[in-house]
């Protein structure tokens, strides 16, 4: 068993994972957003959601933290193909829910207008 917070299928939490608040501020800030948001908001934002879920892993609360501040950026100016790809790795090295990145693919947050099937 790996020490990532779930199994290859992201159902499964393993126990003990405490996210570290300010290192998923940073992943988030570094991997996802490309350095393009304030450090300090993100740490508070971070900070914020982790008090609304405890079973967070560090990388999920980073990948929480990018999704939160990219749906209220309008999408000509998102950074989000960086974020969907390094997530796609994350997720392929177990380290993120499969739930965070369907909510990445999603229409509502990625401004595709075409109806649900």
């Amino acid at each position: 068993m790996s020490i990532t917070s779930h199994d290859q299928r992201g159902v499964i939490p393993l126990p003990h994972e405490t996210p570290d608040v300010a290192k998923a501020a940073i992943l988030a800030a570094d991997e996802l957003l490309g350095g393009a948001f304030d450090e300090y908001m993100l740490v508070r934002l971070a900070a914020d959601l982790n008090k609304l879920c405890t079973s967070y892993s560090t990388h999920d609360l980073a990948a929480s933290v990018a999704l939160n501040v990219l749906k209220n950026v309008s999408p000509p100016n998102r950074r989000d193909a960086l974020a969907r790809m390094t997530l796609l790795e994350w997720f392929r090295e177990g380290k993120v829910t499969p739930a965070l990145v369907e909510a990445f693919e999603s229409p509502r947050f990625s401004g595709d207008k075409r109806s649900s099937p």
